[in-house]
């Protein structure tokens, strides 16, 4: 048993080795200690979860709306492979984490689509389809700049994602545009008639941005 403190190297591969062979938010502790070579599995169990697994809980990430769309299309592109997506875009947070906000993420999503497709339906909204609203409105502004910036062939174009311009070019057809717009439309008028809001500028999105 080595009784040698971990150093900094160890403690990184032990996290890419956490991040590969985790399947189903089960952890291979036993092939996990085999590759690292000189740590039992206890030891490597406990350092994981006693030291740097608390250390990374404690990284308080707070989210953009931008950042949830690309998490979404990240998901909706690779589906469930959370440590590939974990590895490759966000090394600070956890697979477990990002599959959370990403079930989050789509919960939201539901929401507002059984809204927007029920119109007749959604008169007085509860605070949870309030804010999947407000949520939706500041996503489809998000996907309005970027379809400009598209169009425009902006020199800032080389800054997006590739996986982020194969999504938009493969699934930003002009109907689905359309639709979006029409339901922007709706959400803000079903929103100003809301008894329990207080009522919001929607002309423009500064305020909607500050409240999530």
């Amino acid at each position: 048993m080595n009784k040698q403190p971990w150093s900094d190297i160890d403690k990184q591969k032990l996290i890419e080795l956490v991040n590969e062979n985790t399947l189903n938010m089960r952890i291979d502790w036993k092939q996990i200690s085999m590759k690292i070579g000189n740590r039992t599995t206890l030891q490597c169990k406990l350092q994981y979860r006693n030291v740097l697994n608390k250390q990374r809980q404690k990284i308080n990430y707070k989210w953009t709306a931008e950042e949830e769309i690309q998490l979404q299309l990240q998901g909706f592109m690779f589906g469930t492979k959370w440590n590939f997506i974990q590895q490759n875009y966000y090394p600070q947070l956890r697979p477990e984490q990002l599959q959370m906000k990403y079930h989050q993420i789509n919960l939201r999503r539901l929401i507002y689509e059984e809204i927007t497709s029920n119109p007749d339906k959604y008169k007085i909204l509860n605070q949870n389809q309030i804010q999947a609203l407000k949520y939706a409105l500041e996503r489809i502004d998000i996907i309005r700049q970027k379809l400009q910036r598209l169009n425009q062939n902006t020199p800032d174009l080389l800054s997006f994602d590739p996986l982020e311009l194969q999504f938009y070019k493969m699934n930003m057809t002009d109907e689905y545009i359309q639709q979006m717009y029409k339901n922007e439309a709706f959400i803000k008028q079903l929103l100003n008639q809301q008894p329990n809001i207080h009522i919001m500028n929607l002309q423009t999105f500064d305020n909607i941005k500050q409240s999530k």
